[in-house]
């Protein structure tokens, strides 16, 4: 449960699905009233509206008057709960309490911390603000662990790639240069420059094809160990594995057509003495 005044929809720009926000007029003698999110508008009503149902509140009815979008509190990782929003005012037991003051800034944040404490301590003195932050700096802090995590995976990553794309370029490149005999004999016997590169390259590509069919198909099962890194997009995307497996296939395609093109460019019949 979340007690709150009016304001705190507009205040976390909170989106309001169904209904309204909280308004002055809901104090302690008015209508109990509550407002929900999606989450628990679709767990205890399914069939139908939430909207306007009545929820028991220690044994006080409450009117649902709002939905709004489901929010995770204290980190992207956390599972979305059933939450309930309560008027302050209609709580008497909570006012008490510790609370957390929240108010939208415009301009430098700490010169609204200084004014914050000073409107404060003019309505009451003996009220403290314990912690000040701005919203922020508490979201880079919770979202610390992912970015590093992140930005490790995204290295490593990066330096996979590279090291691959070498070794196929190697490889690839190793490979044609030890057909530069036949290369020539193929040429000496009047095949094009046009029908000799899409040979060779047909030859090196459809290997390095069934290597990337078994790297996506090992990524693919090895994809849940790093989903506590990612949001916003699945571990499975499949715009990063299509982009990573075109990057590895361009390398070896280059790494085939450079070295052929080369050979074809050399007489055949000093290819031929050479051996």
């Amino acid at each position: 449960m979340v007690f709150t005044t009016a304001g705190l929809v507009e205040t976390l720009r909170q989106p309001l699905l169904e209904g309204c926000s909280f308004h002055a007029s809901d104090h302690a003698g008015g209508e109990g009233v509550t407002i929900i999110n999606r989450s628990m508008a679709e767990r205890y009503r399914p069939e139908g509206r939430a909207l306007g149902g009545t929820v028991i509140m220690s044994r006080a009815p409450v009117r649902v008057v709002g939905i709004v979008e489901n929010v995770t509190w204290f980190g992207l990782s956390d599972e979305v709960t059933n939450d309930m929003y309560l008027p302050l005012a209609q709580s008497p037991r909570v006012a008490g309490s510790s609370l957390t003051l929240g108010v939208r800034t415009v301009g430098d944040t700490d010169a609204s911390f200084v004014a914050v404490r000073e409107i404060v301590r003019a309505i009451e003195p003996e009220l403290s603000l314990r912690y000040q932050r701005s919203m922020e700096t508490m979201v880079a802090d919770v979202l610390m662990p992912q970015r590093l995590g992140a930005a490790l995976l995204s290295v490593f990553g990066l330096l996979a790639l590279v090291l691959s794309a070498v070794g196929i370029a190697g490889v690839v490149a190793y490979a044609v240069s030890r057909q530069a005999r036949d290369i020539g004999v193929r040429v000496a016997l009047g095949a094009t420059k046009v029908s000799v590169l899409t040979g060779i390259s047909r030859g090196m590509v459809l290997p390095v094809l069934l290597g990337l069919g078994v790297g996506v198909l090992t990524a693919h099962s090895l994809s849940r160990l790093v989903e506590g890194f990612m949001f916003g997009v699945t571990a499975t995307d499949p715009l990063t594995y299509g982009l990573i497996s075109l990057s590895v296939l361009a390398v070896a395609v280059a790494a085939t057509l450079l070295p052929t093109r080369r050979a074809t460019r050399v007489n055949p019949v000093e290819v031929l003495r050479a051996d």
